[in-house]
């Protein structure tokens, strides 16, 4: 993983489309109406397998976009502006992590989990949320590195997409790779917007859960401005009995 803070002046793709603050602006600075990057967000969130402007079918949008579109977007803003520099999957099929390399450069970690239960699979993504931490716990690799940059609100989406590239059937996200997640809180709870909304990846209120050392500040606005997401907390004791009793 790369040394440094993240420069987007050297990065190699334009940025992902599922910033959509961004892209809602660049929209208007062409007189395109929101419904229109609302539709085209829609279709590429129930087709996961298309990582180009070239996958899509734009036949399919046609009575939902206009057509001077697809050329503006090409050039502004990337279908996915991440990509799997490389998958490790375990033994028993288990679990894949993947390195998701940044349009910076940088890499950071998603993992996809199987859990077998009676009825079916439940898949579950945990993704990061930051290149490094600065919380510095000990016990932890990523905490060693500092703090590197913040994920944007897309980059954090994109690592659910390539979950669901590999396994379709993912339908629960933890906030638990890299990074403190409530120390990038709006690009956060803007990604777990994202997730739960029904015109997008449409997971269901608790399936997604935010896992945090304790930024207390922080526990308390997520738990008013998004009821919907779930909270865990990182306690690290060597038995039980010391984990209860923080």
């Amino acid at each position: 993983i790369m040394g440094g803070r993240r420069k987007f002046a050297s990065a190699s793709r334009p940025p992902s489309v599922w910033d959509v603050d961004h892209l809602r602006r660049e929209l208007e600075s062409i007189d395109v109406d929101w419904r229109h990057g609302e539709a085209l967000l829609t279709y590429l969130a129930h087709h996961p397998e298309v990582t180009t402007w070239a996958d899509v079918n734009w036949a399919a949008l046609k009575r939902r976009v206009p057509q001077k579109l697809p050329a503006f977007l090409e050039d502004a803003f990337s279908v996915r502006s991440t990509r799997v520099a490389s998958r490790h999957d375990s033994k028993d099929g288990t679990t894949t992590k993947v390195v998701v390399e940044l349009r910076d450069g940088a890499e950071v970690e998603a993992v996809v989990m199987r859990h077998a239960t009676l009825r079916s699979t439940r898949v579950t993504c945990c993704v990061s949320s930051q290149v490094g931490c600065a919380m510095a716990c000990s016990f932890c690799a990523t905490g060693t590195m500092g703090d590197r940059g913040d994920l944007s609100r897309g980059e954090i989406v994109e690592q659910v997409l390539i979950a669901r590239s590999l396994e379709p059937s993912t339908r629960n996200v933890v906030f638990m790779g890299m990074g403190e997640p409530l120390n990038n809180y709006d690009s956060v709870v803007g990604a777990c917007r994202l997730l739960l909304d029904s015109q997008y990846l449409a997971l269901r209120a608790g399936r997604v859960t935010v896992s945090t050392v304790g930024v207390v500040e922080r526990i308390r606005q997520l738990g008013e401005d998004e009821p919907r997401v779930g909270l865990a907390l990182s306690l690290h004791a060597p038995d039980q009995a010391k984990r209860e009793a923080i």
